[in-house]
């Protein structure tokens, strides 16, 4: 079952967190202030591919890219993509 699929069925709720944990690619994060763990992972990340891009080494910078993904529930609001997104531009400033 596909992670998207497995997420809409109607008890999805009830065991979301253990059904995650049992994937060592995603990070299940249910924190009510999750700026400092999601720094610590996607910071890093974008550094990565910042350099990557800087050296002209588009290659490495798609690599980068495609090491990570967060996917956020929202587009929009203080726990949407676009947040955090911007979140992520200004720790690179």
């Amino acid at each position: 079952m596909s992670l998207r699929a497995a997420s809409q069925r109607p008890s999805a709720g009830t065991n979301r967190r253990a059904r995650y944990a049992s994937d060592e690619h995603i990070d299940y994060i249910d924190d009510q202030e999750p700026t400092a763990r999601l720094r610590a992972l996607l910071a890093p990340q974008a550094i990565w591919v910042r350099e990557a891009a800087a050296l002209g080494d588009s290659a490495a910078a798609l690599a980068a890219l495609d090491e990570h993904r967060l996917l956020c529930a929202h587009r929009e609001g203080p726990r949407g993509a676009r947040h955090w997104n911007r979140q992520v531009e200004h720790w690179l400033t």
